[in-house]
């Protein structure tokens, strides 16, 4: 009997390893099929999202940066067409700093909202995965405490369960790494940043919020140098990276580059856009 639990601990382990390592199901979705939003959520969490939200909105007329420095709303009375983007509009309302702008409550409903969309696409693990895992991981504890008949053992088991259900939990927060890579790769060759001079100039306000969501801080300083400098509209101070919670529980940190281009294409996301 004792062997049994053994092994059923063992298995119950590797399962739950299997759940949380696997890939994410993707659906056949295209990187250019998401919105700029999305993209600049996948690309580099709440940060990204939200630099790219202001760049959106500034370039619609619709906010600017005030004499404190803060983020305000113009006089302007437009509507952007996509919701995700009118949900934030309402808190600029009350002034608010960028580094600020993660804390605000239209944005971690937005923030959620985005988040369950790469859900639905297959981007994000679930919950039901991180369930699963956890479930299977608190079995195996409790098969090992069995087996070898020592508390110590048990309470050892159930302690490294318990990290590891966190684990699983923070698993489904952010983006699948092995898919997030994958998209940005794909979209960055499609859609590289013009050379500098007439043809960067000349780019529309869409297409500079597109190429800012997918390059980050390389776009920004190509389409509107200058604005992430001290007391600029994109400026943020140096701060020790922090986390938002949006309204699924889910916290919406940024991600750190990861090798093989996944952050901004400087090689880099320690800038936060």
């Amino acid at each position: 009997m004792r062997w049994v639990l053994l092994f059923l601990t063992g298995a119950a382990t590797a399962a739950a390893a299997g759940l949380l390592r696997w890939p994410a199901r993707a659906r056949p979705d295209k990187a250019d099929d998401l919105t700029a939003l999305q993209l600049a959520w996948l690309r580099g969490g709440a940060r990204a999202f939200t630099t790219t939200a202001v760049v959106a909105l500034y370039l619609d007329g619709l906010i600017e940066r005030g004499p404190d420095g803060r983020i305000r709303r113009t006089g302007s009375e437009g509507v952007p067409a996509d919701p995700i983007l009118a949900s934030v509009l309402p808190t600029f309302a009350t002034p608010v700093r960028l580094e600020d702008l993660a804390q605000r409550a239209e944005v971690r409903t937005s923030l959620g909202h985005v988040r369950s969309a790469a859900l639905e696409r297959g981007l994000v693990r679930g919950a039901g995965r991180r369930a699963g895992a956890s479930a299977l991981l608190l079995a195996a504890a409790s098969a090992a405490g069995f087996a070898l008949a020592d508390l110590s053992v048990v309470l050892a088991c159930a302690a490294v369960a318990g990290l590891l259900a966190g684990s699983a939990r923070l698993a489904g927060t952010k983006p699948d790494a092995r898919l997030r890579r994958q998209l940005l790769r794909e979209t960055r060759a499609r859609h590289p940043l013009p050379p500098e001079g007439l043809e960067a100039s000349r780019a529309a306000p869409q297409d500079i919020v597109q190429a800012v969501a997918r390059h980050g801080r390389p776009a920004l300083d190509l389409f509107l140098p200058g604005c992430t400098g001290p007391g600029e509209l994109l400026w943020r101070p140096p701060a020790k990276h922090s986390r938002t919670t949006d309204s699924s529980g889910g916290q919406n940190t940024y991600w750190p580059a990861d090798s093989g281009g996944s952050g901004d294409s400087n090689g880099s996301l320690g800038s936060g856009y």
